[in-house]
């Protein structure tokens, strides 16, 4: 039974492809199975503002913070992870806690609404 869990853990791990270095906010079903995912940064980008996850400053596009509120509210597990290439290394727990939509006062959208794979903005 032991090796089974073992086993089941390390695919858990693997369960999603991991390029070298990349730091990504991940949400998982109640399985801990992968559902999706938004990449953060450690350098800024034209439409990105800065965000602190577990006392690390990184840099997101808005709709990204908006999108891990969604996905808790949802049901999801949601962590920033480390990828190393191999495996997914959660590095900070409930970063929809942590940074809030409301917060980042960007400017860029009222109230984000997420339709699939697009965001919309109301006012």
């Amino acid at each position: 039974m032991q090796k089974l869990v073992h086993t089941m853990g390390a695919l858990l791990l693997l369960a999603t492809p991991a390029a070298a270095g990349e730091v990504h906010i991940i949400s998982r079903d109640g399985f801990g199975d992968f559902v999706e995912s938004q990449q953060i940064f450690s350098s800024k980008k034209r439409g990105m503002v800065q965000v602190t996850y577990c006392n690390k400053n990184y840099f997101a596009f808005p709709h990204t913070v908006a999108w891990t509120e969604y996905e808790s509210e949802n049901g999801r597990t949601v962590g920033v992870e480390y990828g190393d290439g191999k495996i997914w290394r959660l590095i900070c727990e409930d970063p929809q806690e942590q940074q809030h939509y409301a917060d980042l006062n960007n400017g860029l959208l009222d109230k984000p609404l997420w339709k699939g794979a697009v965001w919309f903005a109301t006012r």
